[in-house]
C-alpha cells in the first residue's frame, strides 16, 4: 500500500509542477507581456494544458487508485483518504476529455481574452460573440464526454465543486433572494441619506499602488512572498508566491475594494500546508476559496471597524479629507449599479443570480449568443431595475466565459454564504474580533482561518471544510441575517 501511495504522491505533486508553470505563463500575458507575443503565448498555454491534462489521465494514476481503494480505508489517515479522493475525482474527468480538447480550449481562450479585451474597450459584442460561440461549442463537448446522461451545465458546475447540483444552488440561490429582496425594497423606501462622498480627487497612480500593497500587507500577505500588479480584470495567482493584481480608474476607492479581496484568496495559498502530499496540498473548491476572498472584502475590509482603522491612514496617504464614519457609510451605501465587482453587498448577489440564468441557458443551448445582449439587459433591469447603456456596462464587462468558465459564478455568492457563517463562528472564539480589525491587526483573524479551512488544503472535501469551520452545513441564513443586520442600522430600518 506504502508504494502505491508513495507513487501517486509523485504522480499528483508533478500536476502541481505544470500547474504553476501554466499559472506563471498566464500571469505574464496578463501583467507584463507586449501584445505582440499573444500568438506564441496562446501556443505555449494550449500546450501546457494538453499535457496537463495527459498527467492528470495517465494510466498509472489509475492502477495505483484501484489497488488503493481495495485497501480498508480506515487504516488510511485522513490526508491519505483525501489525496485518494481528490486525485480519483481528477483522474475519472480527465480520462473523458481528450488532452487535445483540453489544449485547443486554452488556445482559444487566449485569442478569445484578447478579442473581448477589445470588444469591451469599443463596445462591440459584435467582434467577441464569434469567439464566445467557440468556447461553447468546446464546453458542451467537455460536458458531454463526462456525462452525456447530466445537465450539461450541472457537469461544468461540477468542475468548481464536486459537491455541487442545479438543485442545491437553485434552493439556496432562492432562500437568499427571499431573504433579500424585502431588505432591498426597505433601503429603496428609506428616508436615511447615508454619506455619498465621491473618491474622485486626483491621487497619482503611483501613490495608489503603493498604498494597494501597504493594505495587501497589513491583510497579512507576506511582504517578500507577494506583489501586486495592474491588469484589465483583477485576479488572483499562486505559483509559490503571491501575485494578485488589480485595476485603477476614475476613483480610488475601487482598486482597494479589488486589492482585499484578491489578497483573500491569496491569503489562503499562503497559508496551505505545502508539505502535504501531493494533490492535497492545494486549496479546495472555487466555494472555498471564493469564501475566503468575500469575508476579506466584504467582512473585514468594508466593516465598520476596519474602516476607523483605514481611514486616517487614506487620509495621510492620498492627502484627502474623510473620517471612518464618512468612509463606512460611503462604501457601503446601497444602490443598484450595473458592474458586478463594483456593486454592494446587497445587491451583489442580484448580478449573480442573473449570470447564472444565463449560462444555464447558453449551455443548454436555450439562449443565443446573438440575444445575449438582451436577455442581460432584460435581466438587468428585472432583478434591480437598471438598464445597461452599453455592451460593456453589461454582457461584456466580465472575463470569466473566455476560458470557458461556465459554472464559476455561483461559487462567488455561494462563497459570499460561507463567509458569512465564517464570521458567526469566528466571533464566538475570537471575542475581540472588532477590537482587532480597529488597529488593523489581523494576526488572530488569519490564525483562526489559517487553523480552521486553510491550512489542510484538500484533505476535506468542501462540504466537510464548511462543517469544520462552522459546525453547519452552507446555509443561506448567515448571510441574510448578516445583511439584514447591518443595512437595517446602516438605513435605520
Amino acid at each position: 500500500m506504502q508504494d502505491h501511495l508513495g507513487e501517486l504522491t509523485k504522480h499528483t505533486a508533478e500536476w502541481r509542477i505544470l500547474e504553476d508553470i501554466l499559472t506563471l505563463a498566464y500571469w505574464d500575458s496578463e501583467v507584463t507581456m507586449p501584445p505582440g507575443g499573444m500568438e506564441r503565448r496562446s501556443e505555449l498555454l494550449g500546450y501546457l494544458s494538453e499535457k496537463l491534462a495527459t498527467l492528470h489521465s495517465a494510466d498509472e494514476i489509475g492502477v495505483h487508485l484501484a489497488a488503493l481503494e481495495t485497501e480498508d480505508q480506515s487504516k488510511l489517515s485522513r490526508t491519505q483518504q483525501g489525496l485518494i479522493r481528490d486525485a480519483r475525482d481528477v483522474y475519472d474527468r480527465a480520462r473523458k476529455i481528450p488532452p487535445a480538447l483540453e489544449g485547443e480550449l486554452m488556445t482559444l481562450a487566449t485569442h478569445t481574452t484578447v478579442a473581448w479585451r477589445a470588444a469591451r474597450a469599443r463596445n462591440e459584442f459584435s467582434k467577441f460573440a464569434p469567439f464566445l460561440e467557440q468556447v461553447l461549442t468546446i464546453v458542451r463537448k467537455k460536458a458531454e464526454l463526462v456525462n452525456p446522461a447530466q445537465d450539461p451545465y450541472e457537469v461544468l458546475l461540477q468542475s468548481y465543486d464536486p459537491s455541487l447540483t442545479i438543485e442545491l444552488v437553485d434552493r439556496l440561490f432562492a432562500e437568499l433572494r427571499a431573504g433579500l429582496e424585502p431588505l432591498l425594497a426597505k433601503i429603496k423606501a428609506s428616508n436615511v441619506k447615508v454619506s455619498e462622498r465621491t473618491f474622485l480627487e486626483t491621487v497619482p497612480l503611483e501613490t495608489q499602488q503603493t498604498f494597494n500593497k501597504a493594505i495587501a500587507h497589513t491583510l497579512g500577505l507576506n511582504e517578500v512572498k507577494s506583489r501586486v500588479d495592474v491588469s484589465t480584470h483583477p485576479m488572483s495567482f499562486w505559483m509559490g508566491d503571491a501575485r494578485i493584481t488589480t485595476r485603477y480608474g476614475k476613483d480610488w476607492w475601487d482598486p482597494l475594494g479589488s486589492t482585499a479581496h484578491e489578497a483573500g484568496h491569496s491569503l489562503y495559498e499562503q497559508n496551505i500546508d505545502r508539505t502535504l502530499p501531493g494533490c492535497v496540498a492545494n486549496s479546495s473548491s472555487l466555494v472555498i476559496h471564493e469564501a475566503q476572498s468575500r469575508f476579506m472584502e466584504n467582512h473585514v475590509f468594508q466593516s465598520n471597524a476596519f474602516t476607523k482603522y483605514l481611514a486616517p491612514r487614506i487620509a495621510e496617504a492620498y492627502n484627502v479629507r474623510i473620517t471612518a464614519d464618512e468612509l463606512y457609510q460611503t462604501i457601503n451605501q446601497v444602490k443598484p449599479s450595473f458592474i458586478r465587482v463594483e456593486a454592494d453587498e446587497v445587491t451583489y448577489p442580484f448580478h449573480v443570480f442573473l449570470r447564472y440564468d444565463i449560462e444555464k441557458r447558453l449551455v443548454r443551448g436555450e439562449l443565443a449568443v446573438v440575444d445575449l445582449p438582451k436577455a442581460w439587459n432584460e435581466g438587468m433591469h428585472e432583478l434591480l431595475g437598471v438598464t445597461p447603456r452599453t455592451d460593456t456596462q453589461g454582457c461584456l464587462q466580465d472575463v470569466h466565459w473566455c476560458d470557458g468558465g461556465f459554472g464559476y459564478f455561483p461559487t462567488y455568492v455561494l462563497g459570499s454564504m460561507f463567509a458569512a457563517q465564517i464570521e458567526f463562528s469566528m466571533r464566538r472564539n475570537v471575542k475581540v474580533f472588532d477590537e482587532l480589525l480597529e488597529v488593523g491587526d489581523l494576526e488572530r483573524v488569519n490564525k483562526w482561518l489559517a487553523e480552521r479551512i486553510h491550512k489542510e488544503g484538500r484533505t476535506y472535501s468542501a462540504s466537510d471544510i464548511v462543517r469544520r469551520a462552522t459546525g453547519e452545513p452552507l446555509q443561506a441564513k448567515f448571510l441574510v441575517d448578516y445583511l439584514n443586520h447591518k443595512y437595517s442600522d446602516l438605513y435605520k430600518l
